[in-house]
């Protein structure tokens, strides 16, 4: 049968429909053959079989252990994998990926989590002894493969409720003092910057890490696991920066690099310990022991290894995600008076050197925006850049100092506000204090004495900026400003008239799409938070020029705030929008049919989800401005609506 399998795997990949079709409907016929699971294992772990065939195999054992382990649906006609066939699959799974090539082992793992099911430990006697084998023999290609295998319990059981996670613990508990044996071979000296001792390491962090995701297991509750593993991930973070030539590697490309998916693990390690035990007295009561040991050894070293690493991080090339973890680490160390009693001792050079660096417009920024705008609007605007952006937690940092500990951050205000009226300054470190500022808009509009003193600021500093197109960069940050200044009690009623002003004018003047997301974005919360501003675009040319341009963006950048704004927009000017309302109708319809075609499978895809739903709140708001004297345009709008297909995005 093996034989039979290869060829008809190698069919499989053929570009003739002739050859490739048949072979897919004889392996589909032969997957409820007695044997067939195990005889495609078999194939999968001969080591004589090229990677491509074997490759090809796992693919197609992956799908068959998804479809036909568990029968979900409780259907009498689907095919499930014979109870007596089952003991044998899952021992040599586990074999096979322990031994298989990475790419192999990779979807096997896949299969196999899947295949550890609820009634774990039940089948798989004997488990424990062969990770043992693996993890003793020496062979770290066999102990990655054995730690990878043991991941997918890992990721199987990291959710559960504490009563279904028992059997895991003890798995977990019997193999621990061999996972700590392999950490200190992997931080041998020889071995630390090896590629293949970093994936072992990765995957030990990745199990610690999700092990202890919602609850902590027993054998890691100690006072002694605590000592082990906070001592060891400091040793880690503490590791000197292996050089990473510009020619060789793009900066966007470093966090895939085997040094720093370990370091990436690490500090988010490190980050989320701190967030969970830096408050003892927070914690759970039979935890509360363990948080009080955390504190008292090892909460300032830990703090220490992030500074270190943060101060590196400005003079050698990092990755973005291990920084941003260290700032997120320094946020909650805040919250604890033992540690900001170290940090307030180098928080100016903290904020000056670092932070602030981070927040002003970097030459990799600029390179983003000429190379690609949208790309830049889709970063800047994101969601998943909170978890992965520095520039991002840099701002959480200063704005939880000036929540916590507001009389450290006061003086940083004052010299920031000097600091854009500069003329000696350049632009970019303008760009960085309007950024700075931008954090602590919460905290300055509390402040009476510098409150009173923005509306000033925002005449003379902030609104040139919008109004001078010279620098883009630049242009953007002051309507991100306003943005976040958009609730100010303005004493003169015309400022904030002359606001709005800029803000449209740079919205349908300027070239730069980025430019033009945020501008159409602070002209919302204007019109949202300053009411009396709504009649100021109330002419039809006016605003059949500001929706014909966000309709543009909205094509071109496929971002879902502009699907907020549009919504907006149409439901506080219904009555305005009648003249122009078909023709909109028409462009949002052709907006939302380019939208529903995404990925479901790409995060950076996502956000189409959105748009395309905020299109469809735009076409109802629309449908609402129709009276029913209004007949003739009633019609053309059901038309234009009824002439694409309306098939909807379905989410994964």
């Amino acid at each position: 049968m093996e034989e039979e399998i290869v060829v008809r795997l190698q069919a499989t990949l053929s570009h003739d429909e002739d050859i490739r079709v048949p072979a897919e409907k004889e392996l589909k016929q032969a997957q409820s053959t007695p044997g067939f699971a195990a005889s495609l294992l078999n194939v999968i772990g001969n080591p004589a079989l090229n990677d491509t065939d074997r490759l090809s195999g796992s693919v197609y054992f992956k799908n068959l252990i998804a479809r036909h382990w568990n029968n979900h649906e409780g259907l009498s006609n689907v095919y499930v994998i014979p109870d007596e066939e089952r003991p044998g699959l899952r021992g040599v799974v586990i074999n096979t990926t322990m031994s298989a090539p990475m790419s192999v082992r990779k979807l096997l793992c896949v299969a196999l989590s899947t295949m550890v099911d609820k009634h774990f430990p039940e089948g798989w006697e004997g488990v424990d002894d062969t990770f043992i084998a693996a993890l003793s023999s020496g062979d770290i290609n066999l102990i990655t493969g054995a730690l990878m295998a043991f991941y997918s319990f890992t990721k199987k059981f990291r959710s559960r409720k504490r009563e279904v996670r028992a059997p895991y613990w003890q798995l977990l508990e019997v193999l621990n003092p061999h996972i700590q044996a392999t950490l200190h071979l992997c931080m041998q000296e020889g071995n630390v910057y090896n590629e293949d001792y970093l994936v072992a390491l990765r995957f030990i962090l990745k199990i610690y890490f999700n092990s202890c995701l919602l609850t902590m297991p027993p054998v890691y509750a100690t006072e002694e696991a605590c000592d082990f593993w906070n001592e060891s991930l400091i040793a880690i973070v503490n590791l000197p920066r292996p050089e990473v030539p510009e020619e060789d590697v793009e900066y966007d490309d470093i966090p895939q690099l085997p040094f720093f998916k370990v370091q990436k693990w690490a500090t988010r390690t490190m980050e989320s310990f701190f967030e969970r035990y830096g408050l003892p007295q927070q914690c759970e009561e039979d935890l509360q022991a363990y948080a009080h040991n955390y504190m008292e050894k090892w909460a300032t070293p830990s703090l220490q290894a992030m500074t270190q690493l943060l101060a590196q991080s400005m003079n050698t090339r990092e990755s973005a995600r291990v920084v941003r973890n260290s700032i997120e680490f320094m946020s909650h160390a805040v919250d604890s008076s033992l540690t900001f009693k170290i940090m307030k001792d180098y928080l100016d050079p903290l904020i000056t050197d670092v932070l602030f660096v981070l927040l002003c417009h970097s030459d990799l920024d600029d390179q983003l925006w000429t190379e690609d705008p949208y790309e830049y609007i889709r970063r800047k605007h994101g969601m998943e850049q909170a978890y992965s952006d520095p520039s991002v937690a840099a701002g959480n940092l200063i704005a939880n100092i000036a929540d916590k500990r507001t009389k450290y951050i006061m003086p940083y205000i004052e010299m920031y506000m000097s600091g854009v009226q500069d003329s000696s300054k350049d632009v970019k470190y303008k760009d960085g204090c309007l950024n700075f500022l931008s954090t602590l808009s919460e905290t300055i509009l509390e402040k009476k004495k510098v409150k009173k003193m923005m509306e000033e600021f925002v005449m003379t500093t902030v609104k040139p900026f919008i109004e001078d197109a010279e620098f883009p960069f630049l242009q953007r940050s002051a309507c991100a400003f306003i943005n976040r200044f958009s609730d100010l009690g303005f004493s003169e009623p015309s400022n904030v008239e002359h606001i709005l002003g800029s803000v449209v004018n740079c919205l349908l003047q300027s070239n730069e799409d980025p430019v033009c997301v945020e501008a159409s974005i602070t002209m919302y919360k204007l019109l949202e938070n300053q009411q009396q501003v709504r009649p100021l675009i109330v002419s039809e040319e006016l605003l059949g020029g500001i929706v014909e341009k966000l309709l543009q963006l909205l094509r071109e950048t496929e971002n879902d705030d502009l699907t907020d704004v549009l919504a907006r927009l149409i439901d506080l000017y219904k009555e305005d929008m009648a003249p122009f309302a078909v023709a909109l109708a028409e462009m949002l319809r052709d907006a939302f049919v380019k939208l529903k075609d995404y990925d479901p499978d790409s995060e950076q895809d996502q956000h189409k989800v959105m748009a395309a739903q905020g299109t469809i709140e735009s076409i109802k708001n629309l449908a609402e401005i129709f009276q029913e004297d209004m007949t003739e345009e009633r019609i053309q709008f059901e038309e234009c609506q009824s002439g694409r297909s309306w098939d909807y995005p379905h989410t994964s």
